[in-house]
């Protein structure tokens, strides 16, 4: 179910809020050292997300989200006692600002705040929150002739893109059947450094 609302508070300015919940009657649960997901049993979600966008002068766009959620299991884990769903992500948001008013220049620049999650029942273990942000600038040669230039990750932060906690073993180990239930510990991607991407765009029509 969902309730939600749209109101513009002042000239422009377009807000949206909105209230939902779900049951599911079995919730995936992704085991990263594996790469398959499991059902988990059922579980409940509920959640709160409010977005707007601004226009306070021509050509520019500012748009600030933020999204939070609450997902627990119906039923305890028999082996830990917990009801967290593993790697449900409590709270997001994104605040950008896009400049574009139809001249040769144009470009944006984009935060994004992934919020600290369980990453497994009880929620002992959890990810790292961290922030991001991400550049992009571009020149129209003609209505038909573009380039840009994208910086991903401006600030080179050192944090992890993706998280999962469950037992690992060496190739080695999982080779000669020594492994056993593995090393219990976080299993990481980490966020790509500071990347640059130069892209040319052009069209006949």
């Amino acid at each position: 179910s969902e309730l939600g609302m749209r109101a513009a508070p002042l000239k422009g300015w377009n807000s949206s809020l909105s209230l939902w919940q779900m049951e599911l009657a079995s919730e995936l649960v992704f085991i990263g050292d594996e790469g398959v997901s499991e059902p988990k049993g059922a579980s409940q979600r509920h959640g709160v997300e409010w977005s707007n966008y601004i226009t306070p002068a021509d050509g520019w766009i500012i748009d600030a989200d933020i999204a939070w959620s609450h997902a627990r299991f119906k039923e305890a884990n028999p082996d830990n006692g917990g009801r967290h769903v593993p790697n449900a992500i409590p709270l997001t948001a994104s605040l950008a600002l896009t400049t574009d008013n139809g001249g040769p220049w144009f470009g944006g620049l984009r935060l994004r705040y992934l919020g600290a999650y369980a990453l497994e029942e009880t929620a002992a273990q959890k990810s790292s929150a961290f922030w991001m942000a991400n550049l992009k600038a571009g020149y129209r040669f003609s209505p038909k002739l573009q380039v840009t230039l994208d910086v991903l990750n401006l600030f080179d932060k050192q944090a992890n893109d993706i998280e999962y906690w469950g037992g690992a073993c060496t190739r080695s180990e999982t080779l000669g059947g020594s492994c056993g239930g593995g090393i219990d510990g976080k299993l990481v991607h980490p966020l790509e450094p500071r990347t640059f991407r130069l892209g040319l765009r052009g069209s006949s029509g």
